[in-house]
């Protein structure tokens, strides 16, 4: 449901008493960037973000931030501000906004991806009210002026967000690049950034994710010097990319038309994204362009280009040496295969095992994912930011602890900010800016994942990381409470552990402990549990084992009673 902005040129409140500022994600991790901003009493969330799982969380589909704290506030909630379409930014939405409801304010091109992620997913969104915005409005949120200027990432419609108060502007700038050409939608400097920078900047927050980096990430971020050469019409190119890297996807296009290449969709997967996303506006995507479904087996100068979240473009090669693709064999044709995505900690294994599946097929394979940079600022563009702003204080987001504090050092390296105006935070903890004073508070810690569309609790894949190391010991027993007596013997179950010289021994104790709790009036569950961990606990190994406790009381005067 879209509702219309009513943009407002209206003064800055007269007074504000307390800015409060909490990463909720973002900070020590790659992924799930979530900030709350709060002026006045009045929440604003920049972005609402997913990060992919490790290889040590099995089953989980994304991991997103502990929100309990919006939910205490939620009636203080004014909007989620999106700066651009990324998981890592806006795919926590349809996790979080049932809990917390409040407007979504993005360019057309991120509400395209939000409403396509909430689509494939399956995902509800009754509670979902766009504004759409453009990357140089000036709107009004709640009692707040809000002004939006166009930043360079890898997919349009990215934006950098000022926040007007009183005592400065709030500008948020998390991931871009300098870089000025002739697309639409890709340009850095403009004069509503040159407006804001002639203002007062209270706090600049930018991306840490390439601090390490030397220089300008320009122009390393540019597929076509790293694929130009192979298109010699003597071979079919099949090209993988993100579907959110609409830059990338773009420099292909005007490739393999300069080429004469024919343009295929590898998949219905890449056409059905494509068709949807070439009639939004602002897209960028040349008139006259088609992506083909159907490709001739024995054309050589094709280029089939392969389209979707990483962790599906894995999948879809993973099996490909087994399986002929779109009915053709890939030994009519000479094939060389581009592998344009970036890796990092958690896909690196992935990565390596579609590579080594890819080699099992007589197809060429050129992998620049390691040479082919993402659009995130290096070590000069951050600076030329600093510079620009030159802010009160600085909060380093977005990426480890060792990147936050390389960023902090560059702040600290312009001269104008000191180590008290420098902030290095993790996640769940705030700073509380007033006009005399900078405080700092403390949040819970904590991440829910998702499974199966599903919100669960980060216990439950402790719980089940522990089962993989010890074990589980289940304790079913039948007591008659009202009596004071054991029905039946104790039954002992085990799962993935070996202690099975030891079930005489865990049964004694069973049954010692429930008549314990007859006599004292103790929760016989709780003391199952607890008096099973002690046993247990000479041995390391069976000490990480999961206790479950089953407890069915017949009772005459109850009823059937279920305790766990």
């Amino acid at each position: 449901m879209e509702q219309p902005i009513i943009k407002e040129n209206a003064a800055v409140q007269k007074s504000t008493d307390e800015i409060k500022i909490i990463a909720l994600g973002g900070l020590g991790e790659n992924g799930k960037n979530t900030l709350s901003i709060e002026v006045n009493g009045q929440i604003f969330i920049l972005d609402a973000g997913v990060k992919y799982p490790s290889r040590s969380t099995p089953g989980i589909e994304y991991v997103i931030a502990n929100y309990e704290y919006l939910k205490r506030n939620k009636d203080k909630i004014q909007g989620y501000v999106i700066s651009h379409a990324h998981y890592y930014n806006y795919a926590a939405i349809p996790y979080i906004i049932d809990d917390c409801p409040a407007p979504i304010y993005c360019t057309e091109v991120t509400k395209f991806f939000l409403e396509y992620f909430i689509k494939k997913n399956n995902l509800r969104n009754e509670n979902i009210i766009f504004h759409v915005i453009k990357p140089s409005d000036k709107i009004k949120i709640g009692n707040t002026n809000f002004v939006f200027f166009p930043t360079c990432h890898n997919v349009p419609g990215s934006v950098g967000i000022s926040i007007e108060t009183n005592l400065g502007n709030i500008v948020y700038i998390g991931d871009f690049i300098i870089e000025n050409n002739n697309l639409n939608n890709f340009n850095m400097y403009s004069s509503h950034l040159f407006d804001l920078t002639k203002q007062n900047t209270l706090l600049l927050m930018s991306s840490s994710l390439f601090a390490f980096r030397n220089g300008y990430t320009s122009p390393n971020n540019r597929l076509t010097p790293l694929i130009e050469n192979l298109f010699d019409n003597t071979k079919r190119i099949i090209i993988a990319l993100s579907a959110e890297n609409i830059y990338g996807l773009l420099e292909v296009i005007r490739l393999a038309t300069l080429c004469n290449y024919k343009l295929f969709a590898y998949d219905n997967e890449t056409f059905n994204f494509w068709e949807k996303f070439k009639v939004i506006p602002d897209n960028n995507i040349p008139n006259g362009i088609f992506l083909q479904k159907n490709i001739n087996s024995s054309d050589t100068s094709s280029l089939l280009i392969m389209l979707g979240d990483e962790r599906a473009i894995y999948n879809k090669l993973k099996f490909l040496h087994s399986e002929n693709k779109n009915g053709f064999n890939f030994l009519s044709v000479k094939t060389v295969f581009v592998l344009a995505l970036s890796t990092d900690k958690n896909n690196e294994l992935p990565h390596s095992d579609m590579l080594n599946n890819l080699y099992k097929i007589k197809v060429d394979i050129v992998d620049i994912s390691k040479k082919y940079l993402e659009m995130l600022p290096s070590k000069e563009d951050l600076k030329n930011m600093l510079y620009l702003f030159k802010p009160k204080y600085y909060l380093p987001i977005n990426g480890n602890f060792f990147l936050l504090t390389l960023n902090a050092q560059l702040a600290f390296q312009t001269g104008f900010l000191t180590h008290q105006n420098i902030f290095i935070l993790e996640n769940g903890l705030g700073i509380i800016i007033s006009k005399n004073n900078v405080g700092v508070f403390k949040e819970k810690q904590d991440v829910f994942l998702i499974e199966d569309g599903k919100k669960i609790s980060s216990n439950i894949v402790n719980e089940r990381i522990l089962i993989s190391k010890g074990g589980m010991i289940i304790v079913s027993a039948i007591i008659d409470k009202a009596h004071k007596k054991i029905i039946s013997k104790p039954e002992i179950t085990l799962v993935g552990c070996n202690i099975y010289e030891n079930l005489q021994s865990i049964n004694n104790e069973v049954v010692n402990i429930i008549n314990n709790c007859f006599k004292e009036n103790k929760n016989i569950s709780e003391s199952i549990y607890y008096g099973l961990k002690r046993k247990l606990s000479k041995d390391d190994r069976e000490n990480s084992m999961i206790i479950l406790p089953i407890v069915i009381d017949k009772s005459e005067k109850t009823g059937d009673k279920y305790v766990k």
